[in-house]
């Protein structure tokens, strides 16, 4: 019973328009970079999903660096 229940809350997440929202936001290209080397052009992105995994891990380790101090 309590399967079905979490799996109807699943798929009413899934198919939520914030939910797809919210990936199209982790999504997002934040920034444009070309690269040109010997070899040819080229062309990255920076998206946001890459910055918020960046911000969580510094967040991390200052919390963890944070405790082992105390």
């Amino acid at each position: 019973m309590q399967d079905k229940v979490i799996d109807q809350i699943e798929d009413t997440i899934e198919n939520s328009s914030i939910w797809e929202q919210f990936m199209g936001f982790l999504n997002y290209n934040v920034y444009t970079y070309t690269i040109k080397d010997g070899s040819g052009i080229e062309t990255g992105v920076l998206k946001v999903k890459s910055v918020l995994l960046v911000l969580i891990i510094l967040i991390l380790t200052t919390y963890f660096y944070a405790l082992h101090e105390i």
